[in-house]
């Protein structure tokens, strides 16, 4: 609903003003193609995240050819594969994470790398028409062996 995004671009907003270093806010976006700009636009997506079960965030910098700096937490080793297609940290290991970040902008040619492996990681593990194809085959399967139990 609409008042619920309110309130959280509302609660955003008041976090950034709180926030002790210089930055520039966005706002709270939701017009998909505004997003893809701000990724794309970025060298590194840095996901400080503490819980997540899959990170959408980093997919969606990933398929925007910007490489994540991750903590190791819930899912995010699914979709962000440390080396690969970005940078992990163990989880809360806020200097780790700075270490990986400097890594990057000192390393013009790793950051490519993990940009082109992410994007094609991605779009081969995680695109809508992988994941449908995956969803078929299981409801296939499924279908067989409960027919096969019958």
């Amino acid at each position: 609903p609409q008042g619920d995004l309110n309130q959280m671009a509302a609660h955003c907003e008041r976090l950034i003003q709180d926030y002790p270093f210089p930055s520039t806010s966005a706002g709270f976006i939701t017009d998909m193609n505004k997003l893809a700009g701000l990724y794309s636009a970025a060298d590194i997506f840095l996901n400080p995240t503490l819980q997540d079960v899959l990170s959408n965030v980093a997919l969606e910098s990933m398929a925007c050819k910007t490489p994540s700096v991750t903590f190791r937490t819930g899912g995010v080793p699914e979709a962000v594969l440390d080396g690969r297609t970005g940078l992990v940290a163990p989880q809360g290991d806020l200097n780790q994470m700075a270490a990986h970040c400097e890594r990057l902008i000192q390393d013009g040619k790793l950051l490519q790398t993990l940009a082109e492996e992410g994007r094609r990681h991605a779009e081969q593990t995680f695109s809508y028409p992988v994941i449908a194809a995956r969803h078929a085959a299981l409801y296939e399967e499924t279908l067989r062996e409960y027919r096969y139990e019958e």
